[in-house]
């Protein structure tokens, strides 16, 4: 049926509804050709310009945690969870509705790694990856002051985590992304503590 609002809404004897369904008011003429035939003219030239570069699809905004603390014998370490991928990862995941990016940090902290500590709203970087559905996503870390470790946490029965040096990440950690921002990180800790 067709709400007041559509009446008339493209042209005389056509309803919105018909047109999004894809059906026909009888009386009108069908197109001449359908929507799915029609092909996209290229973008006009200008003055010998280059074409337009295409538009890059939209990634999806992650926040990850970088978990640290400080060990007498190793200096800095870093927490690294089991990804579902069968290797290692950074804890992160989708910024959470209603939260701020270092927030979602912290939640991801807690829920992959059962760890609690003070997180910084300032990010060392992002890095982009895709995940195995395919879908793209930009990883917005932040760094975690470790403070409390839990026996049990949402989902240790799913992840292990394991402590490691940041000059070590290349040998656990698939993406050069995140591996380039514990170096850096890293340096960034060193000379805070000099």
């Amino acid at each position: 049926g067709t709400r007041p609002s559509d009446t008339n809404a493209t042209q005389p004897g056509c309803c919105m509804d018909d047109m999004i369904r894809g059906e026909q008011n009888p009386q009108r003429p069908a197109p001449a050709r359908s929507f799915a035939s029609y092909q996209q003219p290229a973008p006009p030239q200008l003055n010998n310009s280059p074409a337009i570069p295409a538009v890059q699809p939209a990634r999806t905004p992650q926040a990850g945690v970088i978990a640290y603390t400080l060990e007498r014998q190793r200096g800095i370490v870093v927490c690294l969870v089991s990804a579902n991928s069968g290797g290692w990862t950074l804890p992160k995941g989708h910024v959470a509705p209603g939260h701020l990016p270092h927030e979602s940090a912290a939640i991801e902290a807690f829920e992959e790694a059962g760890l609690l500590g003070d997180v910084t709203i300032t990010s060392v970087g992002s890095y982009d990856y895709e995940k195995l559905s395919g879908k793209q996503c930009r990883v917005q870390l932040f760094p975690m002051r470790n403070t409390t470790i839990l026996a049990a946490w949402d989902e240790q029965h799913a992840r292990e985590r394991v402590w490691i040096e940041p000059a070590e990440a290349d040998a656990w950690l698939d993406l050069p992304g995140p591996v380039g921002l514990l170096g850096h990180f890293a340096e960034m800790i060193k000379a805070t503590l000099r």
